[in-house]
């Protein structure tokens, strides 16, 4: 993130140089000429940094995980006995890669935040 926050644009445009530079090397012909155009007669490209992706659609510092993945067990004393997907309000569960241990494509968010509404709903009948 800290190497698009000075200068976003350019340092995006220089990414996606290098990106099709390093095609490049492997090709008879520029990559650049299988790329449709625009009316400007611009590539039909679109790169984004993290800088984009938290602006436009609200990624915290562009991760696509929201935040750092973490074990799939408590790391500390609090969270031991609980699911990892509680929040600050009653009834709302994290289920996704913002939930305490794990995220991404392990289902383990899933699968606890169920765990959680399933503990809660024998308390209370």
């Amino acid at each position: 993130y800290r190497l698009f926050e000075e200068d976003n644009d350019r340092t995006r445009d220089e990414v996606l140089w290098r990106y099709l530079s390093g095609i490049n090397q492997y090709l008879d012909e520029p990559i650049e000429n299988c790329l449709a155009k625009d009316a400007k007669g611009d590539p039909c490209i679109e790169a984004m940094s993290p800088v984009d992706l938290e602006n436009k659609i609200h990624l915290p510092k562009g991760n696509i995980f929201h935040g750092d993945l973490t074990w799939p067990f408590a790391e500390a004393e609090e969270e031991a006995g609980r699911w990892g997907v509680e929040t600050e309000l009653p009834n709302v569960l994290f289920c996704g890669s913002a939930a305490r241990r794990g995220g991404a494509v392990s289902g383990i968010p899933g699968h606890n935040a169920a765990m959680k509404v399933l503990e809660q709903i024998t308390k209370t009948c």
